[in-house]
This record gives C-alpha cells, structure tokens and sequence, in this order.
C-alpha cells in the first residue's frame, strides 16, 4: 500500500463527504485506502458515513470516546497499510493528484530525511491561508513587539508561530500544519505518532518538533495546493465569526503544554508574560474577542 489516508472526524459528516470525494476523484497512480475515524459524534453522523462511503477503498474505525484530535489519529495507526500518511481534516478538498505528487518527492533519494510535506493551503476563493509555522522561541517573543511591524514579510515567514504561503518556492519550516499533512511511516514508526495529552492544537507542532529533534526536516511544497475551510471541522465555516472562550482556553493550555514538554516549566513560565502581551496586543486592536481581563487570568492559569 502507498498511502494511507486518515480523516478524523466529530460532526462533520457533510465535510468528510466531500473531502472523501476529492479523494476519489483526484487520487491516482497509487494505491490508496481511506482510513475514517468517527471521534463519538453525538449527531448521528456515523450513519451518513457508513450509508454514503461503502467501498473497498475505505475503513471506518468508531470510537466510544472523545479524546482529541491526536488520539484519532493515533487511533487509524493501528490499520494504517501505507508507506506514507496523508492527515486531512473533514473541511479539506483535494484539487489535484496530491498524494501521487507528495510520494513522488519524498521517494526521491534526496529526500529521504524529509519527514513530512505539506500544501499550499487555500480558501474557496484561492486566497492562502495558514499552511506552516515556526517553533516558538525566545526571539520570537521580542520580535512579536518589533519585526513585526518593522519587516512584517520576514516575521510572517520566519518568526511567526503560523504563517501563509508566499512564493512558489518549497521551503524548509518547522512544522506544518495538520490539516493537510503527508508523513512518512517509518519516521512515525521510529519516533511514535501524535502526544494524546494534547486534545486539540499543538499536537502537529510537538510531532514535527520531535522529528526535528531526530534530524528530519519537514517541507512545504507550494505547487500542491488544497482547500482549507478554516474551522469548518470545528463547526465555524469560514473561519471564526465570534469569539469562542473556550477554544481560547483550550489554545493556551495546549501552548503552556508544548512549552513545557519541549523547552521545561522555567522557559513556560517566562513566555506567559509575552503571550499575554500578544494577547492585548490582538485584543486592543480589535483583531481577537473576549475580555482581556478573564483571558490573562486563563493564560496564567494554564
């Protein structure tokens, strides 16, 4: 088997549906299974899975329970057959053979210690929208009150914890997100798959950062591109239109988390400061909802 697609999905159905049918359509030159896991939707979209996607090119794996967006990943392991993982969120849509394009590159003898790929992701009006991101570091933190206004362009590509496309360039990028993600198994196999104490965000960025730590790199191949309903498979189509605390929380908690596994409770506790400066930053300008008050006590208390 070449590829092994996986679809996590919670109250998704009609968007898992049309990622399922991008699949299909595009996919070719490969063989290929689909690997659909149901996160206990309580919207009986399990039935309109299992009537609409019957076939040998699929297999649904239904959990009981809940556990975030890396445990359903984890949970596809298990049965996944491919040489290669193609990650697709339910509010993605493939446009072109992506997955022929991505194993073509990475069996290239060259890219061998390339872990994993992503795409250009794209909105329904072709517009990019974030596809990557930089690891979090201490000059980030800085340069978040500085370069970022200054030189804008260079902090969106090379500092910025999530950045859009720019060019047609592929380019080496610390993690890429995890909406679109093709991995290479036998990295997971050597460095094992997602950190389930992660629920939801951050959970790609630690993998990534394992990896690189294991002296793989990860690329962005801009001539792939794939549509991305931002905050479709969390039920916001067409992105965030109000404020959601909880997803706010759920955020901060899961970045204290990344820090504290990857750089120790002492680097944790000084980027609070800088997060919650960022954080006024977005909220005074009008750019983020929600009192600025009971989201600076979240960020100290995650």
């Amino acid at each position: 088997m070449d590829v092994s697609f996986i679809i996590v999905n919670y109250n998704s159905a009609a968007l898992v549906l049309n990622c399922v049918r991008s699949i299909r359509q595009f996919t070719q030159g490969l063989k290929y299974e689909i690997i659909l896991v149901d996160n206990a939707s309580p919207d009986r979209t399990v039935d309109a899975l299992l009537n609409e996607l019957q076939g040998d090119d699929c297999v649904f794996v239904q959990l009981n329970e809940n556990k975030g967006f890396g445990a359903g990943n984890n949970a596809a392991l298990t049965l996944a057959k491919g040489r290669y993982l193609f990650l697709l969120n339910p509010d993605t849509r493939l446009c072109s053979n992506a997955a022929g394009i991505f194993m073509n590159i990475m069996d290239q003898a060259e890219w061998q210690q390339v872990a994993a790929c992503g795409a250009d992701l794209i909105n329904e009006n072709g517009v990019s929208v974030q596809a990557y991101g930089n690891f979090p570091t201490w000059f980030a933190a800085f340069a978040s009150f500085g370069v970022q206004y200054i030189m804008p362009k260079y902090y969106r590509r090379h500092i910025s914890l999530g950045a859009v496309n720019q060019g047609k360039d592929n380019k080496l990028v610390d993690y890429i997100s995890g909406a679109a993600m093709f991995i290479r198994r036998s990295v997971v196999d050597q460095i094992g798959f997602f950190d389930e104490d992660f629920f939801l965000f951050f959970e790609e960025t630690e993998w990534a950062y394992r990896a690189n730590k294991a002296g793989y790199q990860l690329y962005l191949i801009p001539a792939v591109q794939i549509i991305h309903l931002e905050g479709g498979s969390e039920g916001r189509l067409g992105g965030a239109p109000s404020f959601s605390m909880g997803r706010f929380r759920m955020f901060e908690q899961s970045r204290q988390l990344f820090y504290r596994k990857t750089r120790g409770p002492f680097f944790a506790s000084c980027m609070k400061p800088f997060d919650v400066l960022q954080m006024l930053q977005k909220t005074w300008r009008g750019k983020e909802g929600g009192n600025w008050v009971e989201k600076t006590k979240l960020i100290f208390a995650a």
